[in-house]
């Protein structure tokens, strides 16, 4: 996802970026000085960054090595889940990563209901919190990040409060791991950024179809650290009209009326959906009958996924129009039809992806 703002960054040299969020912010919490921004104060859905707050106000009431007995209630929650069962001993640590690592609703709820037996009564901790830490346009429903009314947030709030969970040696150790076992599972971080990022430490994405993909991150090099948060649905994109050039003359049919698919640079013979896979990704393929044109950004050529080549793919000029200064490793996959065996694609001319 476009919203990671550290692949947009270096901590010594910020520059002008875009997202694809329709908020985000990239904040220095030493100084509390703002780096960049958009619409940093809209309030947005969060998500499962809901969960930064959620282990933060646990953390201050519990014991990381409490153990607590798992009840009914906490468990089957909607959503990404740890899987609890009813009756099962786990620590206060080992719901805290899987809240944090498996983003599990259900770990979540659980260190909700440790206090008083319902979420509420934890709820209400979580939005004095948000206040004591200055999170004025912060409101907390629930604590797992599921939409609600007045469950939400801001891209500036939800990078303070980063600043502040970072400073806990729990919290800390915990999202900037790649994966953790215990309580008999092996929990992996959904924080892609760990593995590309040099600097990155962690923190926590999250998703729901309302809030679109959220991500709060924080980076250090050369002993600063910076937080980051991109919150909000995803803006917009540019008509795909926009962004290649017009189609080719139309293809004769194939063979008992079929057509063949060409993708990016590889065209697919005409046969039969053997699989589920195949079955969707001809479904997606239609819309090459209305001329449809698919943009993608890539961070390398995607390899094929079958024998004949599924997902080949060239590189565009860095001037295609809709992109901008799409910059190097960017790629533009075109659909249309053309029967017949594999054949590549030409060169890009003038900054266009045109057929062989």
């Amino acid at each position: 996802m476009s919203c990671a703002l550290f692949l947009c960054f270096c901590i010594t040299d910020v520059r002008a970026a875009d997202i694809s969020a329709e908020s985000g912010i990239l904040y220095d919490p030493l100084t509390e000085r703002i780096l960049w921004s958009r619409n940093e104060h809209e309030k947005m859905p969060m998500a499962s960054t809901t969960k930064i707050m959620t282990a933060l106000v646990a953390m201050s009431l519990y014991e990381p090595e409490s153990v607590v007995e798992i009840q009914p209630e906490w468990t089957g929650i909607e959503g990404s889940s740890m899987y609890l069962k009813p009756g099962e001993q786990l620590s206060v640590y080992d719901l805290l990563c899987g809240t944090l690592l498996m983003s599990g609703n259900d770990a979540a709820t659980a260190l909700a209901g440790i206090l008083t037996g319902n979420t509420e009564d934890f709820v209400e901790l979580m939005n004095r919190k948000a206040r004591r830490l200055g999170m004025e346009d912060t409101s907390y429903e629930n604590p797992s990040g599921l939409d609600g009314e007045h469950h939400y947030s801001t891209a500036y709030d939800m990078a303070v409060l980063a600043s502040e969970a970072m400073k806990y040696d729990d919290f800390r150790e915990i999202v900037s791991s790649r994966s953790i076992s215990t309580a008999g599972r092996t929990m992996s971080n959904h924080n892609k950024l760990l593995g590309m990022y040099d600097g990155a430490c962690g923190i926590k994405t999250g998703y729901t179809k309302k809030a679109g993909r959220c991500l709060v991150s924080a980076a250090e090099r050369q002993g600063e650290r910076l937080a980051g948060s991109a919150v909000g649905p995803t803006r917009q994109r540019p008509r795909s009209s926009d962004l290649a050039a017009p189609p080719g003359p139309p293809s004769p049919r194939g063979r008992k009326g079929r057509f063949s698919q060409r993708v990016g640079s590889i065209a697919l013979p005409a046969r039969p959906p053997a699989t589920v896979h195949e079955r969707r990704k001809r479904r997606r393929l239609r819309a090459a009958l209305a001329g449809w044109v698919v943009a993608h950004r890539l961070p390398r050529a995607a390899r094929p996924r079958h024998p004949e080549g599924w997902l080949s793919a060239q590189p565009i000029a860095t001037e295609e129009p809709g992109f901008g200064a799409a910059g190097p490793g960017s790629f533009c996959l075109r659909v249309f039809e053309n029967p017949g065996p594999l054949q590549p694609l030409a060169q890009p001319q003038g900054g266009r992806v045109v057929a062989g």
